[in-house]
C-alpha cells in the first residue's frame, strides 16, 4: 500500500492544493519558511485539524469552509483482503447500480483477476469525519452517483467473483483509517517529549512516538537484534553516541543516552530529554522505519533538527536498507536535494494567502535555476559523504548507482555519485589533459581533508590507449570509461526502439539499424576511419560520438519532436539493457565496481 495522491483544500494556506502525485519511495517537498509545506503535511495525520483557509474575500466565520484532505490510495487485492481481515471486517466493492451494474460488476471482476492486481481506492476526511468513499464509490473506474450499489466477492476456485449484493455502503477506506493509527507516522520538527512513558507492554510504535520508550524496552528485552540495529544506525548518523538503553525509573521506562559504551555507572548517562533535539526525532524515525512493515512516514523540516551531514546519512539509509516504507519529507533547505535524490520533488511557493505547489525536474536546467534562484543553493554538496565518486556528469550519477545494483553490491549511505561538471569547485571539463589533471588535483587538495576516500570515473572522449595508461598509472584514483562516453554502450537498435516508442514514437529496429548505418562513417561522428557498416565493432564504439550519434537518430526518427536527453534516455536506455542482462553492459558494470573498490579504501586522493 502507498499514498499515490493527496488533495487538500480549504486548509491553512491551502485554497486548493490540486491532486499532488506521490510516488511510493521518496517524496520531497522543499520551499521558504512558511511557504505551507508543514500545513500540507499535517494532511497525513489521524486528524485534520479545524483550521480554515482564509483570504481577503472569506475570513469572517460563517463564510469559511471546512478543512478537507482527500488520498488516493494504491493497494494491491491481496494486501487489501489482508488488512481486512486483520480488523475482522469483509470488504464491500462498489457495483453501480440499475441497468448499469452488470457492467459494472464484470468490470470489477477483470480488475480483480488480473495479473498482479491493484486497484486504486479514493476517500476524504474532514475535521468532523474519519475516513469517508468518495461519493459514487471509492473505486474511479466503477463510480456512479445515482444510488450505487455494493457487492461482496470471494474467491472461488482461485479467482475472484461476485457473490451477492448487499445495501451497505462502500466500505474499502475503513482499511485505511485503522491503518492510520498503526502504519503512518509523522514527526514534527518540534522537540518531541518522548524520553520517559508509564510502565505498560508497547508492542507498537504510536503515529507520533508518544510510547517510544515503551517500545524500546519492549524490544530491547524480546527483540534484542533489532534493538542493536536501531542502536548502531543512530551512533553511525550521530557521532557521539556510543549506547542506548531502556531502563525503568519511578514507574516510567526511561531512555538514556551513553557518550561511553563501557560504562557501567548509570550516573554518566543523559536522559534523552536533556540531549540534543535531533537525537529524539532520529531515535523516533529510526523505530519506527526498523520495526513497522510497509509503512508511509512522515517526516516534517527534517532540516530542523538534523545537521547537514546527518540528515544525508539518514535519506541514504531510508532509500537503501528500508526502501519498503513510503517517505514524504519537507524541507527549507534545498541542499536536502542533492542527498535526498527523490523521486518526487514539489516546489511549495506562497503568495499572500495561498500556497501552490508546483512538481520540479531536477535534471531541467530552467527548473533547476528557478529553484536556485529562489532559495539559493548548490545542487551538489559533498560534505556528508565520506566517499565520493566524481563522475562526468549527472547521466552518471543516475547510472552508476544502478550498475552496482545489477552487481548485487549493496549499497552503503557514505558513498556518493557526484558530477565534476555541476559544480564551481572544478573547472569545465574539456578533452586536454591539462583540464582532467587539474580536476584531479584540485578535488585532491581541496577535499581530502574531508572525505575518507574518493576516486574519479571520466569519460575517455579522445584520449588513446597510452594516454589513458599515462594518467591512471600517475593518478592512482583515476579511471577512464573504455568508450569515448557512456552512451558509446547505449547504441543498440531494440533498446532505443523501446526507448522511442515509450516516447509516443513508432520507431522500428529496421528504421534504428538504417540511421546508425547512414550516420556511422560520417566525419561528424569521429569515427569514419572505423566505421565497416557493423554497429556492434568494438574498435568503432571506442572512438565514435555516440551522444552525438544518439541525439541524431532520435532527432531524425521523430522528425524533431522528441530531443534526445541524456538524464532522461541515457537513463532509460540503460535501465532497458540492464533488464535484458545486455553482454556489452558487463565491462560497464566492472568499471564503476572498480570506481567503488578505490572510494572504499582508506587512502589519500
Amino acid at each position: 500500500m502507498h499514498i499515490e495522491a493527496v488533495r487538500l483544500t480549504n486548509f491553512s494556506s491551502w485554497e486548493d492544493s490540486s491532486w499532488l502525485e506521490l510516488a511510493p519511495d521518496l517524496n520531497l517537498f522543499i520551499g521558504l519558511n512558511n511557504a505551507g509545506k508543514s500545513a500540507l503535511l499535517k494532511a497525513f495525520i489521524n486528524s485534520l485539524p479545524d483550521n480554515p483557509h482564509k483570504n481577503i474575500q472569506r475570513f469572517r466565520i460563517g463564510d469559511l469552509k471546512l478543512p478537507r484532505v482527500e488520498f488516493k490510495i494504491r493497494i494491491s487485492i491481496e494486501e487489501l483482503y489482508d488488512r481486512f481481515a486483520r480488523i475482522d471486517q469483509t470488504p464491500r466493492f462498489p457495483a453501480g447500480s440499475g441497468n448499469e451494474s452488470s457492467q459494472h460488476i464484470h468490470a470489477l471482476e477483470s480488475i480483480l483477476n488480473a495479473k498482479n492486481a491493484e486497484i486504486t481506492i479514493e476517500c476524504w476526511r474532514d475535521p468532523r469525519n474519519g475516513i469517508i468513499s468518495a461519493v459514487g464509490g471509492s473505486i474511479p473506474q466503477l463510480r456512479n452517483t445515482n444510488n450505487p450499489q455494493t457487492v461482496n466477492v470471494e474467491k472461488q476456485n482461485g479467482a475472484y467473483k461476485v457473490s451477492s449484493r448487499i445495501l451497505e455502503g462502500d466500505n474499502l477506506p475503513v482499511f485505511f483509517d485503522d491503518e492510520r493509527s498503526e502504519s503512518i507516522f509523522y514527526f514534527s520538527p518540534q522537540r518531541l517529549n518522548i524520553a520517559r512513558v508509564g510502565m505498560a507492554e508497547h508492542k507498537r510504535l504510536a503515529p507520533d512516538a508518544s510510547n517510544l520508550p515503551g517500545v524500546l524496552a519492549y524490544v530491547q528485552g524480546a527483540q534484542a537484534p533489532l534493538f542493536d540495529e536501531i542502536e548502531s544506525h543512530v551512533m553511525e548518523i550521530m557521532p557521539g553516541i556510543e549506547r542506548i538503553t531502556v531502563a525503568p525509573r519511578g514507574g516510567n521506562f526511561e531512555i538514556l543516552i551513553w557518550p561511553d559504551r563501557h560504562t557501567i555507572y548509570p550516573e554518566l548517562a543523559f536522559s534523552l530529554e536533556d540531549s540534543g533535539t535531533g537525537v529524539g526525532q532520529l531515535l523516533a524515525i529510526l523505530t519506527a522505519v526498523v520495526l513497522s512493515e510497509q509503512s508511509v512516514i512522515v517526516i516534517d523540516e527534517i532540516n530542523t533538527f538534523l545537521h547537514a551531514s546527518s540528515v544525508k546519512k539518514l535519506l541514504g539509509l531510508l532509500k537503501t536498507t528500508y526502501s519498503r516504507h513510503q517517505y514524504i519529507i519537507s524541507s527549507h533547505s534545498a541542499e536536502v536535494i542533492g542527498s535526498a535524490q527523490p523521486t518526487v520533488l514539489y516546489h511549495v511557493t506562497r503568495d499572500g494567502y495561498k500556497s501552490s505547489a508546483h512538481r520540479m525536474n531536477l535534471f531541467e536546467v530552467r527548473q533547476a535555476r528557478e529553484i536556485a534562484g529562489n532559495l539559493g543553493f548548490s545542487m551538489l554538496d559533498v560534505f556528508g559523504f565520506e566517499r565520493i565518486v566524481w563522475v562526468e556528469g549527472p547521466t552518471e550519477e543516475l547510472i552508476f548507482p544502478l550498475l552496482l545494483e545489477k552487481a548485487h553490491i549493496q549499497p552503503t549511505a557514505e558513498l556518493g555519485f557526484c558530477a565534476v561538471a555541476s559544480t564551481s569547485a572544478f573547472s569545465s571539463r574539456g578533452n586536454s589533459r591539462n583540464q582532467i589533471l587539474e580536476i584531479y588535483e584540485k578535488a585532491g587538495k581541496r577535499l581530502a581533508p574531508l572525505l575518507k576516500g574518493m576516486a574519479f570515473g571520466l569519460d575517455r572522449e579522445s584520449l588513446d590507449d597510452e594516454a589513458v595508461r599515462s594518467l591512471q598509472k600517475s593518478r592512482r584514483k583515476l579511471r577512464f570509461l573504455p568508450r569515448r562516453c557512456i552512451e558509446n554502450y547505449f547504441i543498440k537498435p531494440h533498446a532505443i526502439v523501446a526507448v522511442l516508442n515509450d516516447l509516443g514514437e513508432n520507431a522500428t529496429v529496421e528504421s534504428v539499424m538504417e540511421r546508425i548505418n547512414q550516420y556511422g562513417g560520417q566525419r561528424d561522428y569521429l569515427a569514419p576511419n572505423l566505421w565497416k557498416g557493423d554497429f556492434a565493432a568494438s574498435d568503432w564504439l571506442v572512438k565514435v560520438d555516440g551522444a552525438k550519434l544518439l541525439a541524431a537518430v532520435f532527432s531524425d526518427l521523430s522528425q524533431n519532436r522528441v530531443e534526445f536527453r541524456k538524464t532522461r534516455d541515457s537513463v532509460s536506455l540503460a535501465t532497458f539493457l540492464l533488464k535484458s542482462d545486455d553482454e556489452d553492459l558487463r565491462s560497464l558494470i566492472v568499471f564503476v565496481s572498480e570506481l567503488r573498490d578505490i572510494a572504499m579504501r582508506d587512502t589519500a586522493p
